[in-house]
């Protein structure tokens, strides 16, 4: 089966408003891995993202950062961003609603490559009728035999994907956890995005 777009303009705003209801819109925390962040993007990973330059040019503004949420430009440079995410880790091609959200919001806060992962190997998992040799490979990215194991394992069993999904990316941020033990300041927040869903 060729993965197919499956979602509206109205799914990606939907998710873009989730999105920024758990992110919020500035912050800049030391203990941040990412560093300065404006509604999610992370100036670390992403030190190349045009938004930075508006938000730079407006850091003088006695209204910072509160003058960076009436910006448009700022706001359409967010919107493209999460544009590249959406299409990148399959998201527009993911029928359910709560594993599509859970799905999106796990490729912006862990990036795209590990949540395709933590997708597959959870449909590796539960897909038990297929002969090991020919099990979905790993490999982080979302083709078309992703696409067909996700199509047919969502239509039998979604609770299961979903439940899966969630286990799969807690044990990512417990993991993260281990190797990086300042990073418990997140885990209600990591845990609140998995609860939504």
């Amino acid at each position: 089966m060729i993965k197919t777009i499956v979602t509206s303009e109205g799914d990606l705003q939907v998710a873009l408003a989730r999105l920024d209801a758990l992110e919020g819109y500035y912050s800049n925390e030391a203990t941040d891995r990412g560093g300065e962040t404006y509604r999610g993007v992370a100036r670390i990973p992403n030190p190349n993202w045009e938004g930075w330059v508006i938000v730079d040019g407006l850091r003088a503004d006695p209204d910072f950062p509160d003058c960076l949420r009436t910006n448009q430009e700022l706001s359409t440079r967010v919107e493209e961003f999460y544009r590249v995410y959406w299409k990148q880790c399959g998201a527009d091609c993911i029928a359910d609603a709560i594993l599509r959200g859970l799905h999106f919001e796990a490729a912006v806060n862990i990036g795209t490559r590990h949540a395709i992962k933590t997708l597959q190997l959870i449909l590796r998992l539960l897909d038990q009728g297929t002969p090991p040799s020919e099990r979905l490979e790993l490999d982080g990215s979302f083709g078309d035999k992703t696409y067909t194991l996700l199509v047919r394992l969502t239509s039998e069993q979604p609770e299961r994907v979903h439940y899966y999904y969630r286990c799969g990316i807690l044990g990512h941020y417990l993991e993260l956890i281990l190797t990086h033990p300042e990073q418990v300041v997140y885990l209600n927040g990591w845990v609140k995005r998995l609860e939504l869903g």
